[in-house]
């Protein structure tokens, strides 16, 4: 699940738990980044169609509702 050159073990063992909590959150938030890279990506696209103005609107308020139920579920997750 960690994947890189020193795995998590090897960090703790050397730099303490403190540091290897820290280390592991950012290789989970940095993978749980991916959604809303996705969503922007998608709502990016949809915006440069032409579209008309209020579903511009509701696009950028979907959009405001995914981040806001995906930052819910991160730290749901993250407990």
């Amino acid at each position: 699940m960690f994947n890189s050159k020193f795995s998590l073990k090897q960090i703790r063992g050397y730099f303490g738990e403190k540091i290897a909590l820290y280390f592991y959150f950012l290789h989970c938030y940095t993978r749980w980044l991916i959604i809303p890279a996705l969503l922007g990506l998608i709502v990016f696209i949809a915006r440069m169609m032409p579209l008309d103005a209020e579903y511009e609107d509701d696009i950028s308020a979907i959009y405001c509702i995914g981040i806001v139920i995906w930052g819910t579920v991160f730290m749901e997750y993250w407990k």
